[in-house]
């Protein structure tokens, strides 16, 4: 049995618990799901509900959808390329949001809002090879790096706070989308991140300019 450090809401603080470790034997990007998605951001956040998550990183600019087909005709409809959906949802005890094509989780002066009072949990990518893992708690950065570059002596990207536990055991090589997911996991104690999410119940579209 290994370690893993989960947001525990009722404690309203970081716990220890003990689980398995299902992700040693992850498979390549290239056959996983995230071959199919040029760019995406995942968050899962605290204590934020899914509408206030999306009014904090859409800010005034965001209009809803009934699904998300609806919501990708809009950004289709968009003249301009300043367009994007977004999804917000539950997930294991944590909001979710998922945006297509979007980056807006993955700067920090936008996961300062979303992790006030509570925590965050964000991996981007896009189809250029730009890559982002960060992890928030209270506002405040404790780890954030470019998972292509996770195994160089050097990064193109800021690399800030200590290796979380189970880091190293990934296949960043090969994986780094994959291995960024199962590092959001781990910390979050959710299911593997999946486009599934998006038919789950209670699922929220959105559009917003950027």
């Amino acid at each position: 049995m290994l370690g893993i450090t989960i947001y525990h809401e009722t404690a309203a603080r970081f716990v220890y618990l003990s689980r398995s470790a299902p992700y040693r034997d992850l498979v390549s990007d290239e056959e996983s799901w995230t071959s199919q998605w040029d760019g995406v951001c995942i968050s899962l956040l605290q204590p934020l509900s899914p509408q206030a998550s999306a009014e904090s990183i859409a800010l005034a600019d965001f209009m809803s959808f009934p699904d998300r087909a609806s919501a990708q005709l809009w950004v289709n409809s968009c003249a301009t390329y300043d367009a994007a959906w977004f999804a917000t949802g539950r997930m294991g005890g944590w909001t979710f949001i998922w945006e297509a094509n979007g980056w807006q989780g993955s700067l920090v002066e936008n996961a300062v809002r979303l992790s006030a009072g509570g925590s965050l949990v964000s991996v981007f990518w896009n189809v250029n090879s730009d890559m982002t893992f960060l992890a928030m708690e209270a506002g405040e950065v404790t780890r954030q790096f470019d998972p292509v570059f996770h195994d160089d002596d050097q990064s193109p990207t800021p690399v800030i706070g200590d290796t979380i536990q189970f880091e190293d055991e990934l296949d960043w090589r090969s994986a780094p989308r994959m291995s960024g997911l199962a590092l959001l996991s781990r910390l979050t104690g959710t299911d593997l991140a999946h486009p599934s999410w998006l038919s789950g119940l209670d699922v929220f579209f959105w559009g917003h300019r950027f």
